[in-house]
């Protein structure tokens, strides 16, 4: 899925990684795992921004799909 996405993908996983963090939160019970933490704390952290500020940064930090 990440072939079309232009520059690079710093926070990527390969299913292996991605399929033991998932399997360790349902081992522990979690209601939600969500991951990798570096986004998901930036994503909390934008929510408590007020909306102005939150939408500048997400539009500072779009990422471009290549069609085709």
């Amino acid at each position: 899925m990440t072939d079309r996405f232009k520059g690079g993908t710093p926070f990527l996983f390969t299913l292996k990684q991605a399929a033991a963090i998932v399997k360790r939160g349902i081992d522990r019970r979690r209601s939600r795992v969500a991951f990798p933490s570096i986004l998901v704390l930036g994503l909390r952290l934008a929510d408590l921004c007020p909306a102005f500020l939150g939408d500048a940064i997400m539009r500072a930090n779009r990422f471009h799909i290549v069609s085709g």
